[in-house]
């Protein structure tokens, strides 16, 4: 009797290691395809590259967010902390889905063309300690919430 109380317990412990096992890495792959989404958003919202500076920005040839260009991500977590795009001839307006970078710290498009305002949504960035954007063409004053 003593045997099969043993087993039921560890089948239990199995399962439930299996359990939260799934549910981690569900939940860590979701913020990935997040963060991936908010960075093709941003793309989106390019209307020229004449330098091409995004042209590995894409998930097609299965490479991970981490590894495009001007993108740097925390080593151990893969969450991206980083966006340095300074002087690539970038035209268009800055994608309000960057907001979804939750550990982005630096966001630097300096000496570009962007136009339009600055997004609110980057005060949802909680731990961007750094937002360069001098000589671009945006408009409006810095949102509160930054």
């Amino acid at each position: 009797m003593e045997s099969k109380r043993v087993s039921f317990s560890l089948i239990i412990v199995l399962f439930c290691s299996f359990f939260f096992t799934v549910v981690l890495s569900t939940a860590e792959r979701s913020l990935e395809e997040v963060e991936t989404e908010a960075l093709k958003a941003f793309k989106n919202g390019i209307t020229s590259d004449t330098l091409g500076a995004l042209a590995d920005w894409n998930d097609t040839n299965q490479i991970h967010h981490c590894n495009w260009s001007g993108i740097t991500c925390n080593s151990s977590s893969k969450h991206v902390t980083a966006i340095k795009l300074v002087d690539k001839q970038l035209q268009g307006q800055i994608s309000p889905f960057l907001g979804n970078l939750s550990a982005l710290q630096v966001l630097d498009l300096s000496l570009n063309s962007f136009s339009g305002s600055i997004p609110a949504q980057l005060g949802q960035c909680s731990q961007l300690a750094e937002l360069t954007l001098y000589y671009n063409s945006l408009s409006g004053s810095i949102p509160p919430e930054i």
